[in-house]
């Protein structure tokens, strides 16, 4: 039982100096930000086609 305990232990020491990382989110926060950012510029520019379009075509 006495190794096993001890490689219980290691264990549990690897996993808490692991830990940091699996709960980092910072990446994975600034990537959602980005996509959503991206995501309104393109639907702001898609929208402001489509109206300018509107416009030349009541000009015309």
């Amino acid at each position: 039982m006495k190794k096993k305990d001890n490689v219980d232990l290691l264990l549990i020491e690897e996993m808490r100096e692991e830990e940091p990382s699996w709960t980092d989110y910072d990446m994975d926060e600034t990537s959602v930000k980005v996509q959503l950012t991206d995501t309104v510029f393109d639907m702001l520019l898609n929208d402001t086609i489509s109206s300018l379009r509107r416009i030349e075509t009541r000009l015309t």
